[in-house]
């Protein structure tokens, strides 16, 4: 009786489960694109919570009142800037979970190493299921679902030229994918400078006006 290639199978990845943002239920992004709004609602409850640090204890200790100072006496421009940095620091916690999970596949071996073994278009199907059984959805993972297109087209083209034209496209389409994930961080890092610069500017003309009133409530030069 032949060796069963698909003995000892490893334990399966639910997807579904194990992502961070499902458990929170959450609809969780593709490969390690970020929820938006969760990791939103994170950055609001966090920065509640920073400021709320600042203002009921922080600021009553002597040595830390400058630090309070710069966040809650320069207008509105610091809350915004703690918020969208915050928020960029959870997607990034996020995404680094999430690749650590997609790490995981790569322990999972979804041809069968025995020398015996040659992945064929017959072969294809069974390697296919293989992978099905034991991944809740291929689609979900960098590595399955481009071994999903591949072992499909496989089975059904039969030409290993092809496959290699369609897995080129497929490797193109998810680094494109991967790489606009990171498109709201992007967004920060030119913001937030931006909001700081503007917070300048509105400190500097507080400070002319207050200049400007001190001269014509005076009445002699000296004062």
């Amino acid at each position: 009786m032949p060796k069963d290639p698909f003995a000892n199978r490893p334990p399966s990845l639910d997807w579904s489960r194990q992502d961070i943002e499902q458990r929170f239920g959450f609809p969780g992004g593709r490969f390690t694109a970020v929820n938006s709004i969760f990791a939103f609602l994170l950055a609001i409850a966090v920065s509640v919570g920073f400021f709320a640090l600042l203002m009921f204890w922080l600021r009553q200790l002597p040595a830390a009142k400058a630090f309070c100072d710069m966040f809650l006496e320069r207008g509105i421009i610091p809350y915004f800037i703690v918020l969208f940095f915050v928020w960029a620091l959870i997607i990034l916690l996020i995404k680094w979970s999430k690749t650590k999970y997609q790490r995981m596949a790569l322990r999972f071996k979804p041809v069968p190493v025995e020398p015996d073994f040659i992945l064929n278009r017959d072969t294809a199907r069974d390697v296919l299921l293989h992978v099905r059984e034991n991944v809740d959805d291929t689609r979900n993972f960098v590595l399955f679902n481009r071994v999903d297109h591949a072992l499909s087209n496989l089975h059904n083209i039969g030409r290993v030229s092809d496959v290699s034209d369609i897995l080129s496209t497929q490797s193109q389409y998810d680094e494109d994918q991967l790489a606009s994930s990171y498109g709201l961080v992007n967004g920060f890092l030119w913001g937030i400078p931006v909001l700081g610069f503007i917070g300048t500017v509105l400190g500097l003309s507080q400070a002319i006006g207050a200049v400007g009133e001190t001269l014509r409530s005076t009445t002699e030069i000296s004062e």
